[in-house]
């Protein structure tokens, strides 16, 4: 198997923010409600931005409304537009696939992420809301007014599997070039002097049969 940072046998992951062996502090989990009761027709939700993961939107209860996306083009829709209600399942918007589902009255949306263009949120009125909740994940803001000084550190990754199936074997743990809020990047972006030894540990998974 590869892992994320693209070395064989490796089991390196990603981790919530989308980073290649990645501790998960570079991103935040975002969450709003929207409570306006009352609307004609379709009406603004809120806005998923470009890069959004972990994406969830739900009515907090049962009503006759009806969730819909469209593009930042208020022409362009993606689900429910035009007046028209689609059926449950998935559909590719975005980059990624929202699964749209549907239990009496109570709707929601997922979908894994990343987007790759900003998205809007919207109900579709036919009676009184009793909410919507919705939340996403998303890379913390950086300032923009300094350009951002990224910093390269090596850090050991995920142990290798077995070397072998069966009898004694090795396991590998390779210290990768980390940078902060970009994962795991080209060994030529860290100090080839400073690169830690790479690690190894025996190990034996079961006994091989008897031949």
């Amino acid at each position: 198997s590869v892992g994320c940072d693209y070395e064989i046998n490796s089991n390196a992951t990603e981790d919530r923010c989308g980073i290649c062996l990645g501790d998960g502090s570079s991103c935040q989990t975002v969450m709003k409600t929207f409570d306006q009761s009352e609307g004609f027709g379709y009406i603004d939700i809120g806005l998923i931005p470009k890069g959004a993961r972990a994406i969830k939107i739900e009515e907090v209860a049962a009503a006759g409304n009806f969730l819909a996306l469209r593009a930042e083009d208020p022409e362009k829709y993606f689900l429910n537009g035009g007046f028209i209600i689609q059926w449950i399942g998935d559909y590719k918007v975005a980059g990624t696939t929202f699964h749209y589902s549907r239990s009496g009255d109570l709707e929601n949306l997922t979908a894994a992420g990343p987007t790759n263009e900003s998205i809007w949120i919207q109900l579709l009125f036919q009676e009184n809301n009793p909410g919507v909740k919705y939340e996403y994940i998303i890379q913390k803001d950086v300032s923009s007014d300094n350009e951002v000084e990224f910093v390269y550190t090596w850090r050991y990754g995920m142990w290798s599997d077995c070397s072998v199936t069966c009898g004694a074997g090795v396991q590998r743990q390779v210290a990768r070039c980390i940078s902060k809020g970009r994962g795991v990047v080209k060994n030529t972006y860290c100090d080839p002097n400073e690169q830690p030894m790479t690690r190894q540990k025996k190990c034996n998974l079961q006994d091989c049969p008897a031949r």
